[in-house]
C-alpha cells in the first residue's frame, strides 16, 4: 500500500525538476508513492484550458510537448487513486459550510 500522496503542487513541482522534490521522489520506492485522480483532473483542466487558447503549430507543438515528455512522465510510476462515493459526498458536506480556509 501506498505511504505518500502526493498533491497537485507537489506533482507540477516534479515534472518541472524541482531538484529538492526530485530528489525526495527518488528516495522512495514507486510503489509507496501514489497521485490522487483529482491531482490530475486538476493538472488535465490546466493544460485543456492553455491548449484552447493556442493556435500556430510551433505553440501547440510546445503544449504537447509538455504534456508527453513533462507531465506523463511523472505520473506513469505511480499508483493513481480514484475517489469514493463516500469522499464525494465528504467534500460537498465540507463545501457546503462555506467556510473560510486557506
Amino acid at each position: 500500500m501506498s505511504r505518500f500522496l502526493l498533491d497537485t503542487d507537489t506533482i507540477t513541482l516534479a515534472q518541472f525538476g524541482h531538484v529538492a522534490v526530485v530528489a525526495n521522489l527518488a528516495r522512495h520506492s514507486p510503489a509507496d508513492i501514489a497521485l490522487p485522480v483529482i491531482s490530475l483532473q486538476e493538472q488535465m483542466r490546466g493544460w485543456l484550458s492553455r491548449l484552447s487558447r493556442l493556435s500556430t503549430p510551433p505553440q501547440l507543438r510546445d503544449w504537447y510537448d509538455r504534456l508527453v515528455h513533462r507531465m506523463f512522465p511523472v505520473w506513469r510510476p505511480y499508483t493513481l487513486l480514484s475517489v469514493t462515493e463516500a469522499a464525494i459526498l465528504r467534500f460537498e458536506h465540507i463545501r457546503s459550510l462555506k467556510l473560510n480556509v486557506a
